[in-house]
């Protein structure tokens, strides 16, 4: 279920972005009588567009982090045998981590090492 406070920011979000866009083209437009064209191209690479994508990328490896510590206290509340403090039982839960969550780490990964550089 979706809280009320996280559509909240994606409404702020869907507001804020384009909001901003719309407030540096017509600045650009009437202020300073650029082309609207000019306008469009320097509203769309906004300063905070671009230290965005260099804020955001180490949220992708912190993330898979809390991710496992997650998974591993459950593991240690639920009793499990994989929650052992020696070496060997958390490279099991590390593996039944991997295996549980496959595809969320490589959509994280994928997001670092491929789309990080991309929009650079």
């Amino acid at each position: 279920m979706v809280r009320s406070g996280m559509l909240g920011l994606l409404a702020a979000g869907a507001v804020f972005f384009p909001g901003l866009f719309l407030v540096a083209k017509e600045a650009l437009e009437h202020l300073m009588g650029w082309p609207e064209g000019d306008a469009v191209v320097l509203s769309t690479r906004h300063w905070l567009t671009e230290s965005y994508i260099l804020f955001a990328t180490p949220y992708f490896a912190y993330d898979v982090f809390a991710m496992f510590l997650c998974y591993w206290y459950k593991l240690q509340v639920k009793g499990h045998e994989e929650a052992g403090p020696d070496g060997r039982s958390l490279r099991a839960a590390v593996s039944g981590f991997l295996h549980r969550e496959v595809l969320m780490v490589l959509h994280h990964v994928f997001m670092v090492a491929f789309c990080f550089p991309a929009s650079l």
